[in-house]
């Protein structure tokens, strides 16, 4: 299939951060990457215009190119196709607060050197502007491309069916994709009177590039510049659109940094779960032994206890980073509806079904799925901290168990190691007097008796005597010094 097409352009909205964070001390992180790579595509297009950076205050929204002015931040462009063919466009360099933005337009021009309109070109041209695939970039935020073209009379009389397939040719020629599937249109719809192709899923951007072919109905078959609406608000609304594709991408951003937490997190969950599991079981078994658990299950129980709770850690980290990206997306969300409003407000009757789709059903999407994963792992959270506790618990108990046991022991030990010291003390002092045994006993009631006890008593009562006198001296200064 082929056909013609008025001054077809090639329309560039790329973003990308000033600055990403925990790069892990990679330092080739390039925040003006968008401008080096639009001096690449300048110099595959012969194009001349230097860009030159002015010194700005971070975090505002400001141009940065050197040679624009307030009332226009676009630099003039001029160049050439491969086959020679002229071209003309415009560059934007923008930084749009955290970030930096870039508006490149390449063209076809609708009217020659003599202010006579061009002759319509065949779509497949497309492949000349991006050959080597200059256009795809890889910056940090994604990108929005919009291809577009007036169709002749007869071209709009064909209707909406043949449109489908003059916008499918069109990205085809631009992406080089004949031998494989194109990107999936995601809607149809018309934006100033003139049908509008979406393709490329804001659900699954990796996989994706979006991609707009935008057919402009001419309404004049006249020599001089065709009237077309849509080209004069695409070309009136730049700035806007810039905006709005920048709190759009941002959306879709976040949205897919929310898909790899979430997953991230659900593996997470995972393990703490196998985890929990794993000592369920062993608790479990044990509690069905007669015998106690054994001081190396203690120890493992402890350390996967100590596992447990580094995992508890990171799967709060988890949550909090999702709940970052719920209040980011939540933002972004409410900018984009703002910007939305303001082109709104330029065109009153005017309906903008293609833009406000994405506002009214992506983004409210994509904030219910953030806030049921958010519910879902805190529901999650809740069960593993209870099972932590419990297991902590039972560890708790046997432990306490173990240690009264293990002083009921102790206690058994003092008692008998007190019982074998006074037996041998005892000995010892029965020992040390038993040589009294053999004086002479006199009857305490003879005529021979002594006016002092026996003196095998003497002795053995009174080192009795000595000794306790002696254990409660001790306790004393003991006590005293404590």
């Amino acid at each position: 299939m082929s056909f013609l097409l008025y001054a077809p352009n090639v329309h560039l909205f790329a973003f990308h951060l000033g600055e990403i964070e925990n790069l892990d001390g990679d330092s080739e992180y390039e925040p003006h990457y968008l401008r080096q790579r639009c001096l690449e595509i300048f110099q595959r297009f012969q194009i001349q215009q230097a860009l030159k950076l002015r010194a700005v205050t971070p975090n505002l929204r400001m141009d940065l190119l050197e040679g624009t002015r307030e009332e226009n931040i676009l630099l003039s462009l001029e160049g050439k196709l491969a086959d020679k063919q002229k071209i003309t466009g415009v560059v934007g360099y923008l930084q749009l607060y955290d970030s930096y933005a870039l508006y490149l337009n390449l063209r076809i021009p609708e009217l020659d050197e003599s202010q006579n309109r061009t002759q319509s070109v065949d779509a497949a041209i497309f492949k000349q502007f991006n050959s080597n695939q200059e256009w795809i970039l890889d910056s940090s935020i994604g990108q929005v491309i919009i291809l577009t073209g007036w169709l002749s009379r007869a071209q709009q009389q064909q209707g909406p069916i043949i449109w489908q397939q003059m916008a499918d040719y069109c990205l085809q020629s631009f992406l080089e994709t004949s031998d494989s599937p194109l990107p999936h249109c995601y809607q149809v719809n018309q934006l100033f009177g003139s049908p509008v192709f979406e393709y490329g899923d804001p659900r699954n951007p990796d996989k994706t590039q979006t991609i707009w072919v935008w057919l402009f109905l001419d309404e004049s078959d006249e020599a001089q510049k065709p009237s077309a609406d849509a080209d004069s608000n695409l070309c009136f609304l730049d700035q806007e659109l810039l905006d709005l594709f920048f709190y759009r991408q941002k959306v879709i951003k976040t949205f897919e940094l929310s898909r790899e937490n979430y997953r991230d997190t659900r593996a997470q969950y995972q393990k703490m779960g196998d985890e929990v599991e794993a000592i369920r079981s062993l608790v479990l078994h044990k509690k069905s032994s007669p015998e106690k658990l054994s001081e190396s299950t203690l120890i493992q129980l402890q350390k996967s206890l100590v596992e447990l709770l580094e995992l508890d850690i990171s799967f709060s980290e988890n949550l909090r980073v999702l709940e970052t990206s719920r209040l980011t997306l939540k933002a972004n969300a409410s900018n984009y509806r703002k910007k939305l409003a303001l082109i709104q407000s330029y065109y009153p009757q005017e309906k903008l079904d293609i833009l406000e789709s994405f506002g009214d059903k992506n983004c409210v999407n994509f904030q219910e799925q953030i806030k049921l994963d958010l519910g879902y792992f805190r529901h999650i959270r809740s069960l593993a901290d209870k099972a932590v506790a419990s297991i902590r618990g039972i560890v708790e108990i046997e432990q306490t168990q173990r240690d009264r046991l293990r002083q009921d022991q102790e206690k058994q030990l003092e008692n008998t190691i007190q019982a074998i010291g006074l037996a041998v003390g005892t000995g010892a002092i029965f020992a040390s007097s038993a040589g009294l045994i053999t004086q002479p006993w006199r009857s305490p009631w003879g005529g021979d008796r002594s006016s002092y006890p026996h003196p095998f008593l003497i002795a053995f009562f009174g080192s009795f005597l000595l000794a306790a006198i002696v254990y409660f001296a001790v306790k004393w200064c003991q006590n005293r010094g404590k």
